[in-house]
């Protein structure tokens, strides 16, 4: 009998790990492992949310980084795996797993800073004074606030004309975020709705270019990698700072991806506003280094079976067709040194017979 079958769900893990960068799927397997733990005794939410109780008046300040990976409802899990996989995989392929996990952060950090400090002054004097832990509950940020914040940094580039679909109904793509955020407010409620309504903010803000000072450049992201991010460097899926793709990974397709809502007049949009810092580091650095020593060279390379390489005025050299006297010297001379070989073999079979025969 032949081998079993593969395992459908262990085959479907191991194509999942191998077409998904680091840090997005870091993102999406903390959210499957929290949906899982919530159907324990163990309450993710209570642990890992940015409760501004524990955030503030116990000093649980990871909080503040942890809160959007929690992802405690099945339909809540769906939505964001399929509208986070795609831009996900294009947003670290662009910056790098780096640049991309720090661009997660600072997003994540700000929202959450900003929900606190509502939160403080709307129910700041409530909870130490009664000794309540509940005064928010049911509002803090999760996945959801992860997601529309990276959607809204995206729409905020998107050409004016530029237009996605919501239920066959053409929404331009830079108020897509909005629309989204008024669905979203339908099933979560008003008071639910604050951290989302911030992370959309915040993904605006970061897009359209106010928080540029927050940025980090890439030779510092580079230094990181060297230092301590070592260890995650050679893990799979982590991409590099110096292979990172730019703005081109919107025009290359990725293995397995899943629509975001897609959209567009016939070939979609580049974020070109958003990578247009790294792209001009990178085009300053090629200027730098231009006369020093070339990376690639500039003739166009050597076609197989065609020319070779240019000499100093450009015009190009061919190599003369060899003419039939020239191919019949060197066959004869390939067909001497075969027969030399030959014969040299032959002497060393005879020698080696003739001691064996001495032996006996």
């Amino acid at each position: 009998s032949g081998p079993p079958p593969p395992n459908p769900v262990l085959s479907a893990y191991e194509n999942f790990v191998q077409t998904t960068p680091f840090v997005t799927r870091f993102v999406l397997s903390a959210w499957a492992v929290t949906y899982l733990t919530s159907w324990t005794l163990i309450s993710p939410s209570m642990i890992l949310s940015c409760i501004p109780y524990y955030t503030i008046y116990r000093l649980q300040v990871y909080r503040i980084v942890t809160s959007p990976l929690v992802s405690t409802s099945i339909i809540s899990l769906v939505f964001c795996y399929v509208g986070f996989i795609d831009c996900g995989k294009r947003l670290e392929h662009g910056l790098g797993s780096a640049a991309f996990g720090l661009l997660l952060l600072t997003l994540t950090v700000l929202t959450n800073v900003s929900y606190l400090a509502i939160s403080l002054l709307l129910f700041g004097s409530a909870a130490p004074s009664t000794g309540t832990t509940d005064t928010t509950a049911g509002m803090e940020p999760d996945a959801w606030m992860l997601l529309l914040s990276v959607i809204a940094l995206q729409c905020s580039s998107a050409p004016p004309d530029d237009v996605r679909y919501i239920f066959h109904l053409a929404i331009k793509t830079r108020y897509y975020p909005l629309v989204l955020l008024g669905i979203v407010s339908l099933f979560c409620g008003l008071f639910r709705v604050v951290p989302y309504a911030l992370a959309v903010g915040v993904g605006y803000a970061y897009g359209f270019g106010y928080l540029d000072r927050l940025k980090v450049g890439q030779e510092r992201l580079t230094a990181w990698e060297s230092g301590f991010l070592a260890t995650f460097v050679t893990r799979r899926g982590w991409v590099a700072g110096h292979a990172a793709s730019g703005s081109n990974a919107w025009a290359l397709p990725l293995n397995n991806s899943t629509s975001s809502g897609g959209g567009g007049n016939g070939g979609g949009w580049s974020p070109a506003s958003f990578f247009q810092g790294r792209q001009q580091q990178t085009d300053d650095s090629a200027s730098a280094s231009e006369g020093t020593a070339s990376t690639f060279p500039t003739s166009g390379g050597r076609t197989l079976g065609g020319s070779s390489s240019s000499d100093a005025g450009g015009a190009i050299r061919r190599t003369a067709p060899k003419t039939d006297e020239a191919r019949h010297a060197a066959m004869a001379a390939a067909a001497e040194r075969r027969a030399q070989q030959q014969r040299s073999a032959e002497s060393d079979v005879s020698m080696a017979a003739s001691g064996i025969s001495d032996d006996v």
